[in-house]
């Protein structure tokens, strides 16, 4: 499907950049773009991804209540500077990528989405599989790999868009919540793989790790949308899941 967003304005060359070893840079400036997006839905969730914004999950809507997960807004950029924008997005090192509003490559496999970037800046590739399960829970698969001949900073996980969520994090489990759009999130991964949450994102470490050369690791995790549950403190692990139900 096609989409028209307002989205930060990049340099004149960046539709030539995939697979290059230089990443598009936002002019400071934004812009209104159509995009193309890749829908997964099954009977509980529509899942929207757009390849040529960093490969971000834009939105992530919620059947049974209609609300999109993520609030049913994007970021402004004027609020969040050159970079800002909404949807959750993978980071590399626990910031927003380089290519993080940039395309990266896309295809829709028996298995799912695939989505790719392997020659931006900072020598670590990536490839995201997104599938749909029997139920409302989005699952991600995601591989990471050092290109490089010598090791490279990296802090994995994911990033979204700070505005004003509830946070609870347990055993695994990190919950993001908005009392005003009465919808959020789950992350829902084994207890060692994001070991670090704020209000913005979802990391492994508390900071910068190294990853060797020519070495890769693989994060699994998914995502479930939470809504229609009413104010933060009934937000629980419970609840949560039980939407998945």
């Amino acid at each position: 499907v096609k989409l028209q967003l307002e989205v930060p304005a990049l340099e004149p060359t960046s539709a030539e950049l995939i697979g290059s070893l230089r990443s598009p840079m936002p002019t400071g400036l934004t812009e209104t773009r159509q995009v193309e997006a890749i829908v997964l839905e099954n009977e509980f969730v529509v899942a929207t991804f757009v390849p040529e914004l960093g490969g971000r999950l834009l939105s992530l809507m919620d059947k049974t209540t209609s609300l999109d997960c993520f609030g049913g807004e994007l970021s402004k950029p004027e609020h969040l500077g050159a970079f800002g924008f909404g949807g959750l997005e993978v980071t590399l090192d626990g910031h927003r990528r380089a290519n993080a509003l940039g395309p990266v490559r896309a295809a829709l496999t028996d298995s799912g989405l695939r989505l790719s970037e392997v020659g931006a800046r900072g020598g670590i590739g990536f490839d995201v599989l997104a599938s749909l399960g029997e139920g409302a829970e989005l699952c991600l698969e995601v591989r990471f790999r050092n290109r490089m001949l010598h090791a490279v900073s990296w802090n994995p996980g994911l990033l979204w868009s700070d505005r004003g969520w509830v946070v609870e994090d347990s055993a695994g489990t990190a919950i993001v919540y908005s009392e005003a759009s009465q919808a959020g999130f789950a992350i829902v991964s084994d207890p060692n793989v994001l070991r670090h949450i704020s209000h913005s994102a979802a990391t492994c470490y508390g900071g910068l790790r190294t990853l060797p050369p020519r070495w890769g690791e693989t994060l699994r995790f998914s995502i479930v949308p939470v809504s229609g549950l009413g104010r933060a403190r009934r937000v629980t692990l419970v609840a949560a899941l039980g939407m998945s139900d």
